[in-house]
């Protein structure tokens, strides 16, 4: 996504905490006492009591912050996102939520809240798109909040999230792995073409889960995500460790050409990229599964293999994804 990684939160860059959500709030609202305290003391409001802090650089630039405050053993608040001003426009509120998302995962915590205000479409839209669902809002908790938010975490495989289960990278990738990643860059196109054949427009415009993509979008995204590996493969193999160029697939998704034309251009897309991709990867040698590329998003290498293991996962992510989706609206 735009060279931009996450850290954890450092002393010195408390400057930065402060900086921006002051600017964010004085743009929006009026400055509270709580806000200045939190913002001056975040090591005793916030990290204390096992909450973090996330920063956003952008070639070493800290340019974005987002709070998890801890409110039980299990919930935490989403709190005191901002983004430098400078820097909008690269997608940096959405990285900062997902990986906070990831952050709340990893310390097990059940559900995750947010409060916010209406008037804030764009906010309100990275929520919603992220599975952030409305839920009553208590009086009192904060002056300009009219609005508040939840996601359950261990409620991925209901909410179709995550149908197959969050992507886990293998402790090894065995040549027997490779074959089963050709065999399904092999087939996919089919298997997709014939879960959506039956589908009309309306259907095709469904979301597959409250406040994500629709069914047409997920299906352009394939092709889009997959352009992308595909040429990522090949720059690893003709070349050493090259930095490849991140997309901003949030973005891509809302263009024209993901958001309203048929599904027929993009199928044709995967149809062509996989028959030569199938062919590519049956032609490597067992050396060349361990050729890299440089992730700058990552800010680490990835194998041939590793990237493989990923797009396998990615590709029958979103196919279970659409047959859940006609599963659950009992389409044929």
């Amino acid at each position: 996504m735009t060279n931009i990684h996450i850290a954890p939160y450092r002393p010195e860059w408390q400057p930065y905490f402060e900086k921006f959500n002051k600017a964010w709030i004085e743009k929006h609202f009026v400055l509270e006492a709580i806000d200045n305290y939190v913002l001056t003391h975040p090591e005793e409001a916030i990290l204390k009591d096992g909450g973090e802090i996330l920063f956003a650089l952008h070639n070493q630039t800290v340019i974005g912050v987002v709070a998890l405050k801890k409110i039980d053993n299990a919930t935490m608040e989403l709190t005191k996102m901002a983004v430098d001003e400078a820097f909008h426009g690269l997608g940096t509120g959405t990285i900062l939520c997902k990986s906070a998302l990831e952050k709340a995962k990893e310390l097990e915590v059940k559900k995750i809240v947010l409060y916010t205000q209406s008037a804030l479409k764009p906010a309100l839209s990275i929520y919603k798109k992220l599975g952030f669902q409305q839920i009553p809002l208590e009086q009192g908790i904060y002056k300009r909040a009219d609005t508040k938010m939840e996601m359950i975490l261990n409620d991925n495989l209901l909410n179709n999230q995550y149908p197959i289960g969050k992507y886990k990278k293998p402790g090894v990738i065995t040549e027997e792995m490779c074959i089963s990643f050709i065999d399904m860059i092999a087939s996919f196109p089919a298997n997709l073409k014939s879960t959506l054949m039956s589908l009309n427009d309306k259907q095709l415009d469904t979301p597959y889960r409250n406040g994500s993509w629709t069914v047409r979008q997920v299906v352009h995204h394939l092709a889009d995500s997959n352009i992308n590996c595909f040429a990522r493969i090949k720059f690893a193999l003709t070349e050493d460790n090259p930095t490849i160029k991140p997309f901003v697939e949030e973005k891509w998704a809302e263009l024209s050409d993901a958001k309203h034309i048929s599904i027929l251009p993009s199928l044709i897309i995967l149809e062509g990229i996989h028959e030569r991709w199938a062919i590519l990867l049956k032609g490597l040698e067992k050396q060349d599964w361990d050729r890299t590329f440089f992730h700058p998003d990552l800010n680490k290498s990835q194998t041939v293999a590793e990237a493989m293991a990923k797009y396998s996962w990615h590709c029958n992510h979103h196919l279970a994804q659409i047959k859940n989706l006609k599963n659950q609206m009992q389409w044929k």
